[in-house]
C-alpha cells in the first residue's frame, strides 16, 4: 500500500540563535506515509554529507538529526530546507520545511583611518567599523579615561572643534555580551596654528 506523505516535515532546534565557536543540532522530523520517506538535508542547493546527519526511524516517523559542530558567523543567515521525498516522485511531490539559523558572534573592530591630524579649531571624525550579531555599544575612551562628549554608543565620535587638549590616543571598545569585546585604536593629532603678522616697512 502506498500512502503519500500528509504534510511537510517538523523542524526544531533553530528557533533560538546559536553562538560562534559552540554545536547547533537542528531536528526533522516526518510522520505517515508509506513507505517511510527519506529525508535530505539542504544548504541551499547542497547536500549536507551524512557524517553531519544522524537519522533514527520509529514505526512510521523518520528523524534526521542535522549536527552543526562549530557554529562561524558566516553561518549566520544560513537557510537549511529538510526534504522528505518517497521511492515513486512520478505520484507524489516531495515535501520540504526550511530554517534559517542566526549565529551570535563577538564583535569585531575595523579602522579605517588609524591617525587623523587636523588644525587647531578644526572638526575631527574618529571611526570604528564594528560587525557583530546582535548589535554592539560602542565605548570611546583617551588615554583610558571615558571621553566627556556624549557621542559615546556609537562607530563614529567627533570633535565640532579640536583643541590640543584633544590631542591623544582614543580607543572604541565594542561589547554586545558575546566574548570577547573588540577594541580599535585611532590617534588624533591637532597641530597647532599661530598668526604671524608680518610688519610692512
Amino acid at each position: 500500500m502506498y500512502i503519500p506523505v500528509p504534510q511537510p516535515p517538523t523542524l526544531s532546534g533553530a528557533e533560538a540563535p546559536g553562538t560562534a565557536g559552540q554545536q547547533l543540532e537542528l531536528s526533522c522530523t516526518s510522520s505517515g506515509g508509506k513507505p517511510p520517506p527519506q529525508l535530505t538535508w539542504y544548504n541551499g542547493t547542497e547536500v549536507v554529507t551524512e557524517r553531519y546527519v544522524r537519522q533514527q526511524q520509529q514505526g512510521d516517523r523518520v528523524e534526521a538529526d542535522l549536527i552543526l559542530r562549530r557554529l562561524t558567523r558566516g553561518d549566520n543567515g544560513m537557510n537549511l530546507t529538510c526534504r522528505a521525498s518517497q521511492p515513486f516522485p512520478e505520484i507524489t511531490s516531495a515535501k520540504e520545511s526550511w530554517a534559517v539559523i542566526q549565529v551570535n558572534y563577538p564583535p569585531s573592530i575595523s579602522v579605517p583611518t588609524t591617525s587623523v591630524r587636523v588644525k587647531e579649531g578644526d572638526p575631527a571624525v574618529l571611526s570604528c567599523l564594528v560587525d557583530s550579531n546582535p548589535s554592539a555599544s560602542i565605548t570611546w575612551t583617551i588615554q583610558g579615561r571615558p571621553v566627556p562628549d556624549g557621542d559615546n554608543g556609537k562607530g563614529t565620535f567627533r570633535l565640532p572643534s579640536t583643541s590640543r587638549q584633544d590631542a591623544g590616543i582614543y580607543q572604541c571598545t565594542a561589547d554586545n555580551g558575546v566574548l570577547p569585546m573588540a577594541v580599535g585604536t585611532v590617534s588624533l593629532d591637532v597641530l597647532c596654528t599661530y598668526n604671524i603678522r608680518i610688519h610692512e616697512h
